[in-house]
């Protein structure tokens, strides 16, 4: 519990608000487990970043709608997946200058990393755009990301 307060001091964030990021919401839950049965009737395999998927400021009500929405531009993105060979989709949660959302991570390799430059990329573009995006490296063949976010 220990580093739970001192992630609160750093973050300044109240620990209910702390609670949340961290406590499962069955909804989500249940969606990811109804995306991931449909991906492996496709052989894809849904990983999500860590225990939890950080919510970053996200509401549950607006973190499961994000997360519909990007958990849908994957199921769209399956066939091409495919076509690339990518067999992992890993969801992660960012929070870049106050716009929050997820990245989806489709890769070839469980163990893929991405390198730093594609954050910059993406941080470069949050700052011009609001809503919805949707981001693909063009630099790979077996890497294709998919960002999907909420302006407050």
């Amino acid at each position: 519990m220990r580093h739970l307060n001192e992630y609160e001091e750093q973050q300044n964030i109240s620990s209910q608000a702390l609670r949340r990021l961290f406590t499962p919401y069955k909804p989500v839950d249940n969606l990811l487990k109804e995306y991931d049965d449909l991906l492996k009737g496709q052989g894809i395999v849904l990983r999500v970043e860590g225990d939890r998927i950080h919510r970053c400021a996200l509401t549950d009500l607006q973190f499961e709608k994000v997360l519909r929405d990007a958990l849908q531009m994957a199921m769209e993105a399956a066939q091409e997946c495919t076509e690339r060979k990518i067999r992992f989709i890993h969801i992660r949660a960012l929070c870049v200058q106050q716009k929050e959302f997820l990245k989806i991570v489709y890769s070839s390799d469980k163990n893929q990393t991405i390198q730093n430059e594609h954050y910059q990329k993406m941080e470069q573009l949050l700052e011009k755009k609001a809503g919805y995006l949707r981001l693909e490296n063009g630099e790979s063949e077996n890497i294709l990301m998919i960002a999907v976010g909420l302006k407050k």
